[in-house]
């Protein structure tokens, strides 16, 4: 990038990588590249570097050079199997394989058999795939947590079929809302046990407090809902682990042999509306009390000044 951006970006990238809390665990590979990929966005757009498998190309096609679109054959000798390798962005990778994901769950089918499927048109599925956009940024980010750029996302938006604005949210009933799992999965944007990789996507939607029919464990909502992946899943109802889970989003994970605490904050796009501290509630709170006052003041001024123009209005005789 140039020299022009590099200080908004050098900025940015300080206050994303500085810890929030003591003891809290450093963010995997995945979510580091994630945050560094949304800065560069959205400082410059132009300097964002290439996703992997991605070629450079100065050819206007519509925003997308056709070697992102390639599909290449590979056939061995004396060999009655072919190789088919497709070279696609980061957002198309993920639109195709959850596609394809869907039809081998619905006909419990290998990915080649889910594929012949599609080239055939012998299935029809239906798949929701989510976006998660601040209202502030121009730029959004998939369900698997990958950052588009703008003119993937402007193509993306074009696409929307509905629009929600979606915060925290609870159930009487032990699975999660449609809602519910997008925000915990925009949250999260991975497991959340420290250090762990994997995407929201992948993951289980894990009660914290576990849930219990006669009202002693803990409810189905948001607040109570994390993404683990089946591993630490499996570790954490084990009582290998204990986590709680505040408000705000941060998790404080502790080991049931060693005793030793780590924290965790959620990476995901909507990371920072997860987040409902004392200090936050209150500067909402300062803010609306001063465009409240704001708006109150611009009206006494105009009363004042309709009143002092009446008074010195001529009245004829």
């Amino acid at each position: 990038m140039d020299d022009a951006h590099l200080p908004a970006v050098q900025k940015s990238l300080f206050w994303a990588l500085v810890p929030r809390r003591n003891g809290e665990a450093l963010p995997g590979v995945r979510a580091l590249h994630n945050k560094v990929q949304k800065i560069i966005a959205e400082c410059d757009p132009l300097g964002r570097p290439l996703d992997e498998g991605e070629q450079a190309s100065t050819r206007p096609a519509d925003g997308r050079p056709a070697e992102q679109r390639r599909v290449y054959s590979q056939s061995l000798p004396d060999s009655p199997v072919t190789t088919l390798t497709a070279v696609l962005t980061d957002a198309e990778a993920e639109e195709f394989t959850t596609i394809l994901d869907a039809v081998c769950r619905k006909l419990t089918c290998s990915r080649a058999d889910g594929l012949m499927h599609l080239a055939r048109g012998t299935t029809d599925v239906s798949v929701t795939l989510n976006l998660f956009r601040d209202p502030d940024s121009p730029v959004a980010a998939t369900e698997n947590g990958t950052w588009l750029d703008a003119v993937a996302t402007e193509d993306s938006m074009e696409r929307i079929s509905a629009l929600r604005v979606i915060g925290h949210g609870a159930t009487e009933s032990y699975t999660p809302t449609e809602a519910m799992t997008a925000f915990v999965r925009g949250r999260d944007g991975t497991c959340r046990f420290p250090g762990c990789d994997v995407p929201a996507l992948d993951c289980d939607l894990d009660h914290v407090k576990r849930f219990l029919t006669d009202n002693t464990g803990g409810p189905t909502s948001t607040e109570n809902l994390h993404c683990l992946c089946r591993r630490h899943h499996i570790m954490k109802t084990m009582g290998w682990f204990d986590v709680t889970l505040s408000g705000e989003g941060t998790e404080i994970w502790s080991s049931g042999d060693d005793g030793h605490i780590y924290m965790t904050e959620p990476h995901g796009p909507l990371a920072k509306y997860a987040r409902s501290t004392h200090r936050i509630r209150s500067d909402r709170r300062r803010a609306t009390l001063r465009e409240h006052n704001r708006l109150r003041l611009e009206r006494l001024d105009e009363f004042a000044e309709a009143l002092d123009a009446a008074r010195h209005e001529e009245v004829p005789f």
